[in-house]
């Protein structure tokens, strides 16, 4: 399999929180600050769940808690994969 590309990445993400958390994708851009897109906590970390499933990777708490935009997001798992 190939290197999974970050638009490809993105678009997981933005599926993800408009299916699972009803945020709408129009909302879903590298810039994102995740603050803005209104999850509580334990959603945030059900969603790092999601991520950690889908790619197979291990996100600790104090890195996941630093997320401050979406794209850095992508960039870790970019990073990871």
């Amino acid at each position: 399999m190939g290197k999974i590309t970050e638009k490809e990445i993105l678009e997981f993400i933005s599926v993800t929180l408009n299916y699972e958390y009803l945020v709408h994708q129009t909302e879903i851009e590298l810039e994102s600050k995740i603050k803005d897109l209104k999850i509580d906590s334990i959603d945030f970390i059900e969603f790092i769940m999601l991520i950690e499933n889908k790619y197979n990777i291990s996100i600790d708490e104090d890195t996941s808690y630093g997320f401050k935009t979406i794209g850095e997001i992508v960039e870790y798992i970019n990073k990871q994969i």
